[in-house]
């Protein structure tokens, strides 16, 4: 098998076209559709549908393209390696974090990266949901909880570890009886995360060891942490918030810890990046810059 059709046909793929793959190679079209007919022929099945107007991939196409876009940037990575010790990075490196690690730390610490690298940019996705670095062609991604060992094609190097805590407002406690057990809970208002859904259960963690769960039906859903803590701050219920976001109601009793007793289980949080791409230098150099700063900038 020829690697340079396997390369064609990536681009053809990328162009969105013979016609426009052209303008790329600089190989005749007629040429490019034939290597293509030939790899087809090789390979046993159809890679594209053809239509006088449109191309699309086949089922086995989607997959066979994946294996060799991944060809073509590890042969990138493999060319920028060598210029990697004699110029500065270049480039855009695309990053996403949940929104309020990117308000409180990542976004800061991105700008003073770009300040430092002025031919580096960056996209930044700031986002909760969960984001498929490999599908969506991000390069980092900042995550609070442990997801990387699932995924054998990601990296991770742990920058921290967190905690949930549950909090409320003074305002909305009130006079109310602060509650002794998780069996007190059932009785007040929760605000929970809107992608967890109706009925949200939690692993808890005693200060002394004992483990239990809690299951509760939140008032109101949020799309972000954020949102759910300007929530709890104006009084309409409790929360199970990360401790570091906490904090910032809790120096100024706007908010107060519920049952101090209990949390989660600490858990890591990793800078990620996709292990099968390869390095280019504007990538390596803001993952090193975040390992190198995410430490410190969360334990201020």
């Amino acid at each position: 098998m020829d690697l340079n059709d396997l390369r064609y046909f990536a681009l053809i793929v990328d162009n969105g076209g013979f016609t426009a793959a052209e303008r790329v190679t600089h190989v005749h079209r007629s040429k490019l559709s034939r290597r293509v007919a030939q790899l087809e022929d090789a390979l046993g099945v159809r890679l594209l549908h053809r239509t006088t107007r449109r191309l699309s991939l086949t089922d086995a196409g989607k997959v066979f393209y994946e294996h060799c876009a991944a060809m073509l940037l590890e042969a990138e990575a493999a060319h920028e390696s060598i210029n990697q010790m004699r110029r500065e990075p270049v480039g855009t490196v695309r990053v996403t974090c949940p929104v309020v690690m990117a308000h409180l730390y990542v976004a800061e610490l991105i700008a003073q990266f770009m300040v430092e690298n002025p031919k580096v940019r960056v996209e930044l996705d700031a986002t909760d949901r969960s984001v498929n670095l490999i599908e969506e062609r991000f390069d980092i991604a900042v995550r609070a909880r442990d997801t990387a060992r699932n995924d054998p094609g990601l990296v991770a190097r742990k920058v921290g570890a967190g905690r949930f805590i549950m909090v409320a407002s003074p305002t909305y406690l009130g006079d109310r009886p602060r509650p002794q057990t998780l069996e007190d809970l059932d009785r007040l208002d929760w605000v929970g995360g809107l992608a967890a859904g109706d009925e949200q259960v939690w692993s808890l963690h005693h200060e002394q060891g004992e483990g239990a769960r809690l299951t509760v039906r939140p008032r109101l859903l949020c799309t972000d942490l954020n949102t759910q803590y300007q929530a709890v701050i104006g009084g309409v219920g409790l929360a199970l918030l990360p401790e570091r976001i906490a904090l910032r109601g809790l120096k100024y009793d706007a908010l107060e810890q519920v049952m101090p007793q209990w949390s989660t289980a600490e858990e890591d949080i990793h800078v990620v990046f996709v292990s099968r791409r390869g390095l280019l230098p504007s990538v390596r150099a803001l993952l090193d810059y975040l390992y190198e700063a995410l430490p410190e900038a969360l334990d201020a």
